[in-house]
């Protein structure tokens, strides 16, 4: 929903979200749609100074409804007084935000951690430590979502990255990520397209358990005594860890 050029891009989602352009744009939609169902001109005013296409926000919100109504459809959520029945309109998608946050079965459904996150009444200690929490189990709700698009920086401080189906690929320019955390290994994309050189587009920072737990499309047993590794990821990736011996 953001527009600008490359570098507009990263700035504007960057106030979003310094670490991952999904939930950048995730943040910067609830943002406007709280906006919204009280003044429309106010939010659309908001989007235009935080380089934000109001259009594209509504159609985003109309294919959040959709989704939404799937789910209660496939009894994934419970009943909260939305009507199924006929086509999305905007008022539906504004009944369905209304309804979201006691809609939502699970901390692990993805906009209950973000409202989680948005919370202004909790105390500075709480609200760091649930914002914490909560970036982690968002990045790991997206590591769950495309399990097999992991990168890893080939050296570090460095802006190329090994990705499992193309031999070397770089951070997009219109990415939060583009210039930053230049010594993090491991990183998660939702697409890459290549001309004379691989981008990696809507990109998180993720952490080595995620990968190990929920990344990868293929495993296999693999050990290695010298790496300490149990299992393999994809052909590529592998995963294990240090067995710690205590007294007690």
């Amino acid at each position: 929903p953001f527009l600008g050029s490359r570098r507009d891009l990263a700035e504007a989602q960057r106030a979003f979200c310094a670490w991952s352009d999904p939930l950048a744009a995730a943040k910067a939609l609830l943002q406007w749609e709280r906006l919204t169902s009280s003044d429309p001109v106010a939010a659309n005013q908001w989007a235009e100074e935080k380089h934000l296409s109001s259009a594209r926000l509504a159609n985003l919100s109309r294919d959040k409804a959709f989704l939404l109504r799937d789910m209660k459809r496939a009894g994934l959520l419970r009943n909260a007084g939305v009507s199924l029945s006929g086509p999305v309109t905007l008022s539906d998608a504004a009944e369905t935000r209304d309804a979201s946050a006691e809609v939502l079965e699970t901390r692990g459904e993805f906009e209950e951690s973000l409202l989680e996150v948005e919370q202004e009444e909790d105390s500075p200690e709480s609200l760091i430590e649930d914002a914490e929490d909560s970036d982690a189990l968002l990045a790991t709700v997206l590591c769950s979502a495309y399990p097999g698009n992991v990168a890893m920086r080939s050296k570090e401080n460095k802006r190329n990255f090994k990705l499992s189906s193309f031999a070397e690929a770089n951070m997009s320019p219109a990415s939060v990520n583009a210039d930053a955390h230049e010594t993090h290994p491991w990183w998660l994309y939702c697409d890459a397209a290549s001309t004379h050189r691989t981008y990696m587009h809507s990109t998180t920072l993720i952490h080595d358990w995620q990968i190990a737990l929920f990344g990868g499309l293929r495993s296999k047993t693999s050990y290695d005594q010298k790496m300490h590794t149990c299992m393999t990821l994809d052909h590529w990736l592998q995963v294990g860890g240090v067995l710690r011996r205590s007294n007690t």
